[in-house]
């Protein structure tokens, strides 16, 4: 699995203990991965959760996110205003 191809792409990853995390992927290299996060291996994160193909991933798929996905995050996203 060549995982800088899933670099800014929308990706749903399923970890080994069951668990799926769906959104925006990011693709770290090793070194980068080595330099931020003391790991020497390349990795994928998403919202904030990196995940290590040797010992997390079990599947990483592309999707295209529905309507309401994007509605959401774009919400999420968007700064709250203020009185």
């Amino acid at each position: 699995m060549k995982l800088s191809s899933f670099d800014d792409q929308c990706v749903r990853i399923t970890t080994k203990s069951g668990e799926v995390f769906e959104g925006a992927c990011r693709w770290y290299s090793a070194d980068m991965n080595e330099a931020e996060y003391g790991k020497e291996e390349e990795g994928l994160e998403i919202a904030g959760w990196l995940f290590d193909p040797m010992f997390d991933i079990i599947c990483v798929a592309v999707y295209r996110p529905n309507r309401c996905d994007l509605q959401r995050t774009q919400s999420l996203l968007q700064p709250r205003k203020t009185k």
